[in-house]
């Protein structure tokens, strides 16, 4: 593993890439994440990601599904 990837979290790889694939076939992402700020997030979110992540590369929280867990999305 090189040390660039090794810097950032399997989240933030996958998110990326996601995009990129996005961004090159047209369409748009959505998804379930939670709230971590100030607080632990319930495990099952672990294995997902953090509202945070998202809203850093300008998704926006859509619709709240339960007391902190959002939906979130952009259009590419």
């Amino acid at each position: 593993m090189t040390s660039g990837i090794a810097a950032k979290s399997v989240a933030r790889l996958a998110l990326e890439g996601a995009l990129d694939h996005i961004c090159a076939t047209g369409g748009g992402l959505e998804g379930i994440s939670e709230v971590t700020a100030n607080r632990s997030a319930q495990s099952r979110f672990l294995y997902t990601t953090t509202v945070e992540l998202p809203e850093q590369d300008e998704f926006e929280r859509v619709r709240r599904v339960e007391k902190h867990a959002w939906i979130t999305a952009r259009t590419i």
